[in-house]
């Protein structure tokens, strides 16, 4: 319960990022308040996921209604939190995972609402990838991961720019996966490219079926989807791909 309290604390301050950083605001002041009207929060109206119930979702001053990204955000850190916590304890992953987890949960908010992923987030990404790497001993493998999940993005985007004479793929995914190398190694960066790959060539044609077909669909989203996956779930994928097709 103390673990998925802390994640409900850490998914309110993504919340601040996920709100500040694409406008290049301060973090740190002014404090919490209603962006309608600007109404500052009283510590009663900021009180993860329990505020928004007891609010019903709208401004106590203004009544104008409260996203919902708030409690959903709030929420889905709590869970990863309570999840990593029992999967790991108090270990020397934990928090690196929380790191990654919170980082991709803001990435990929951003990026569907804006279509931008901050370099605010993949810049110290990176270094605290490779300090994960370096303390866990595997910092070659780190390196390599960082410059096969960058090159191999950043290959996509010259070479598609060049044939399509448009972006295909943004600089954001590129720096992304930088950052993601340095935690997943090269194996597991693969895994991440595929996933995503998939993920996103699956929703692309569902959108196309229902006559979609102008919507520019955000990578960012299904790489951090890939990335969560690959973490958590890897041995057992490829457990599963051997007794499926090596068998």
């Amino acid at each position: 319960m103390i673990a998925f309290l802390f994640g409900l604390a850490l998914g309110s301050f993504l919340n601040v990022l996920i709100h500040r950083l694409p406008k290049g605001k301060s973090i740190i002041r002014p404090p919490s308040h209603c962006p309608w009207c600007g109404h500052r929060l009283s510590w009663w109206e900021n009180i993860p996921l329990l505020s928004y119930l007891i609010l019903k979702g709208k401004c106590h001053r203004c009544h104008q209604p409260i996203s919902i990204q708030y409690p959903l955000v709030e929420l889905l850190m709590g869970l990863a939190t309570y999840y990593i916590f029992l999967r790991e304890g108090v270990s020397l992953y934990l928090p690196f995972y929380l790191f990654l987890v919170g980082s991709l949960i803001v990435v990929s908010v951003i990026d569907l609402q804006a279509m931008i992923i901050p370099d605010q987030i993949t810049y110290p990404g990176i270094v605290v990838g490779i300090i994960f790497s370096l303390i866990i001993g595997r910092l070659i493998s780190g390196l390599i991961g960082i410059a096969l999940g960058g090159g191999i993005l950043y290959m996509i985007r010259l070479i598609g720019g060049k044939v399509y004479r448009s972006e295909v793929m943004g600089g954001g995914d590129v720096k992304l996966c930088l950052m993601l190398g340095g935690f997943l190694h090269p194996m597991g960066m693969l895994m991440t490219l595929i996933l995503a790959s998939l993920s996103g060539a699956i929703l692309g044609a569902i959108l196309i079926i229902f006559g979609r077909k102008s919507r520019i669909l955000p990578f960012g989203p299904f790489l951090s989807v890939g990335a969560v996956i690959t973490l958590f779930f890897y041995h057992q994928i490829i457990n599963l791909y051997i007794l499926t097709f090596l068998r």
